[in-house]
């Protein structure tokens, strides 16, 4: 057993190459005669307890069996899970391996987390077997020979690594299926390839660039989905659209419209879309997991994911110092400024009104501004309003 690091929605951070295959709830881990209430992750490389930020390598088990504790089997359904000892080998078994039991709630659940976990072992050692076969070809190729010696050995290599590269790209597009299963593939070939023509500045190596900026509109390897997750469907949902939207709000001051919000998931979600019914739920479950944001709804009735950090909280405050300029400020002044949407800007605006914080005037000629309410809570500005007013030859009324 090894500490797992989470990532502050609690989700499992997950290494390249690496997709959660099952989650499971309400699992109890049962460890040195203490037990402790967790869920459950597994990928296609460890299996994590979430609560306990605590997991272990697929590679480590050595033996996982069922069985149900006491008469008739009407006890706790269980799951035994042996570990290797560190330094363990097949052909040395140590008297130090760790042994651990995951209790589930019904035999149903455990038998379908053992078999996604025999699965993932099958899968590991394939993949082992692979890699093994692919370091032998590969110290085969290396062996010295004439045609690979010299400057034209190296320009050889580098036409092969590119047309490796072209092989990839061509059977990643080939259907949607297999651009899923390769978009972290593509995702390192396009950075790899982004860092290498840093320097190129003509306008061939900038659209090439470009092209391979949109590959990484796979931003998210392991969607959830209801197949993995079942009944935490919206729950983890809810957390994984906490970690994806931590960079793009801190990019857009804190907030985002909701319609923005579902564009973006999805787009990273590539083929695993969601429903906006499923990720209204998610946003509305924000504040129950304790994320760091929250559903907003404007009285127009727009709603808008913010951030509960400064950048969110103070943006009303930046748009009314912007309003104190001369000549105030209109909505797509603020949605510039501010590098917001004209749509959130607009429902600032208007929402800062009714507040009495601004107050609007249409004779500005391109278009209505606002302007700060000095009249409103504050007595200099009753007593200059007074003024204004017998300046005009209107007799203010009392009070």
């Amino acid at each position: 057993m090894e500490d797992v690091e989470l990532s502050e929605a609690r989700r499992v951070l997950l290494a390249d190459g690496e997709v959660e295959c099952a989650v499971q709830e309400d699992v109890r881990l049962e460890r040195d005669g203490e037990r402790v209430r967790t869920t459950v992750v597994l990928t296609n490389r460890r299996v994590v307890f979430v609560e306990a930020a605590l997991g272990f390598a697929l590679a480590d088990v050595r033996e996982a069996k069922s069985r149900s504790a006491g008469f008739f089997g009407r006890g706790d359904t269980l799951l035994d899970v042996e570990l290797r000892a560190p330094f363990e080998t097949d052909a040395a078994v140590s008297a130090h391996a760790t042994s651990l039991a995951l209790v589930f709630c019904t035999a149903t659940l455990r038998d379908r987390f053992h078999e996604e976990l025999q699965q993932g072992m099958r899968r590991l050692a394939l993949d082992a077997a692979a890699e093994a076969q692919r370091a032998q070809a590969a110290l085969a190729r290396q062996a010295f020979t004439t045609t690979n010696a010299g400057v034209s050995g190296i320009m050889r290599a580098q036409d092969h690594l590119h047309a490796s590269v072209d092989r990839a790209v061509d059977s990643a597009f080939s259907d949607l299926e297999t651009l899923m299963a390769h978009a972290k593939q593509m995702v390192a070939i396009a950075e790899q390839l982004a860092a290498r023509d840093a320097s190129a500045q003509d306008a061939d190596d900038e659209q090439q660039r470009d092209e391979l900026e949109r590959f990484k509109l796979f931003g998210i390897a392991s969607p959830v989905t209801r197949v993995s997750h079942g009944a935490s469907f919206h729950r983890e949902l809810a957390r994984q659209l906490s970690d994806f939207l931590s960079e793009p709000l801190r990019s857009s001051r804190g907030v985002l419209a909701l319609t923005d919000v579902f564009c973006l998931f999805n787009r990273a979600r590539g083929t695993e879309l969601v429903s906006p019914g499923d990720l209204l739920q998610a946003c509305e479950l924000l504040p129950d997991l304790g994320l760091p944001m929250r559903l907003h709804r404007f009285s127009s009735g727009i709603l808008a994911v913010r951030s509960l950090q400064a950048a969110g909280q103070g943006l009303e405050a930046q748009v009314v110092a912007l309003a104190c300029r001369r000549e105030g400020v209109t909505a797509v002044e603020v949605g510039l400024r501010l590098s917001i949407s004209l749509l959130l800007a607009n429902e600032f605006l208007r929402a800062l009104e009714q507040e009495a914080r601004l107050c609007r005037d249409g004779m500005r000629s391109d278009s209505l501004a606002f302007y700060p309410n000095i009249f409103a809570h504050s007595p200099d500005g009753q007593r200059a309003l007074a003024a204004l007013l017998s300046q005009s030859g209107v007799e203010p009324k009392p009070g």
